[in-house]
Order: C-alpha cells, then structure tokens, then sequence
C-alpha cells in the first residue's frame, strides 16, 4: 500500500444526532450546519496545500480524536461524510462513491487535540468481496 493523504483535520464535526436535531428545529438550520461545517474543513484543507488524489478505489482511515467519552462511536464517525464532501469541493477527490472508496476504516481515540487525522492508502490487491447471494446467512 502506498499513502497518499495524511492530514489532521483540527476541531469538533458535526455527528449525526447534531444533524438529525438542526433538521428537526426548523428547514434551514441542516442546510446552515452543513454549509458552516464544509467551509471550515475547505478553508483548512486549502491551508494543508495537499496534491489531487487519484480517481481510483483508496482506502480510507479516520482517527477520531474526541475531547472525552460522551458521543457514540457511530455517531461521531458520520461527521467522514462532511470530509469527503470537503474534499471533492476543494478539488482534491474526484466523488465519493464506490469507484473512490473502496474502504472505511474507523478508530477512536480521547485527546485534548480534538479533530480527525484522515490517510488515504492506494489498495495494490483487494480480495474478491462476496455477493449477498454467497453468503449463506444474507
């Protein structure tokens, strides 16, 4: 595997129950939240100067770095939708679907330096994933 991206994405996103509540208070406030949130982390990834990633199947590691215990895994790992989506509107991932992402690795640690690092590896062999049809409890 050879890295790509390694970058350290300071400060607190966004979970999905904060998500799920603006959109609950009134038919702006998600679509405010989500605008405040991608043009912080584009605004941080522009500083980072870092190179185009290739439009080819990576893999991805987020290390979550939480300032205590409070929030479920889960939900802090939704706020990587917010990262993806910054990095396709800062020019550096083409889209983030199946032809970009080919895995998602989660991990979730407490420090005073609250954030996310996020490293992006190239996958030089990925086993053959079984269909639902191959897997005899689907």
């Amino acid at each position: 595997m050879s890295q790509l991206l390694d970058i350290f994405l300071p400060g607190d996103l966004p979970g999905l129950n904060r998500v799920i509540g603006a959109n609950r208070a009134d038919k702006h406030a998600g679509a405010r939240l989500k605008h405040k949130t991608d043009e912080a982390l584009i605004a941080e990834l522009h500083a980072l100067q870092c190179a185009k990633l290739p439009n080819t199947p990576l893999l991805w590691t987020f290390i979550w770095q939480c300032g205590n215990k409070r929030r479920d895994p889960d939900n802090i790992a939704s706020a990587a939708k917010f990262v993806f989506d910054a990095l396709q509107k800062a020019g550096l991932l083409d889209n983030d679907g199946w032809g970009q992402v080919a895995e998602i690795h989660h991990y979730f640690a407490t420090s005073p330096d609250v954030g996310v690092r996020v490293i992006a590896y190239t996958a030089i062999h990925r086993p053959a994933l079984a269909v639902a049809g191959d897997i005899p409890w689907a």
